[in-house]
């Protein structure tokens, strides 16, 4: 029991090590100029345990975002839960964003992903799906904050995912093209001017 326990936490802890490495080859190399060797080596280990853990350069990097994407929801919802006050948990929000910018590599790669999965009609669903999948937990913990504050806004959850999600999309953008400008400000008023757009559409319907 020991023993396999044991061997267990040593391949749990060979996959973690590989996936830190292939975080800093993506990001130095991006998706086409990284190989499946640069991680190895970074990682300390031979080809031959990158592909025990994962088939494919592919499946490496899809886990490598799973990871991200599971890490990044489980502090939104761990903030949810220690918050129960919606104005203070959008600051504390607003606050956890502030002090994480997008990061211009893993934006880098995010595009080069995109541009690469829609000629692979396989890598395309995938991205979509979980896409999909992150949409329909941030679209849940939106509504929870709807409900706290007692409003119905006109717009669904989702559709204001899609906004949100759009607006650091460009700023993202105009981060890679100007290094210098810091997007955080531009962020804040226009989450503001969405957040305060969603209040106030609750009484669109009884307007018109």
């Amino acid at each position: 029991m020991t023993a396999s326990t044991s061997r267990a936490e040593r391949r749990a802890e060979t996959r973690r090590l590989l996936l830190d490495a292939a975080a800093k080859v993506f990001a130095a190399k991006g998706y086409r100029g990284a190989a499946v060797a640069d991680v190895a080596e970074a990682a300390g280990f031979t080809k031959g345990a990158v592909y025990d853990h994962f088939r494919t350069k592919e499946a490496l990097y899809l886990a490598l975002l799973r990871e991200r994407e599971l890490a990044s929801l489980a502090e939104t919802e761990a903030l949810f839960a220690a918050e129960p006050d919606p104005d203070r948990r959008l600051a504390a929000l607003e606050e956890r964003s502030a002090a994480h910018p997008p990061n211009r590599d893993e934006v880098m790669l995010g595009y080069e992903m995109i541009s690469h999965a829609a000629r692979d009609p396989k890598l395309r669903r995938e991205l979509r799906d979980r896409a999909n999948r992150v949409r329909q937990v941030n679209a849940d913990l939106i509504r929870r904050q709807w409900q706290d504050r007692g409003i119905q806004p006109s717009i669904s959850a989702e559709d204001f995912d899609r906004l949100m999600d759009g607006i650091n999309k460009h700023l993202a953008a105009e981060a890679l093209l100007d290094p210098k400008t810091d997007p955080m400000p531009v962020g804040h008023r226009l989450l503001t001017f969405l957040v305060r757009a969603a209040q106030e559409s609750a009484t669109w319907h009884r307007d018109h």
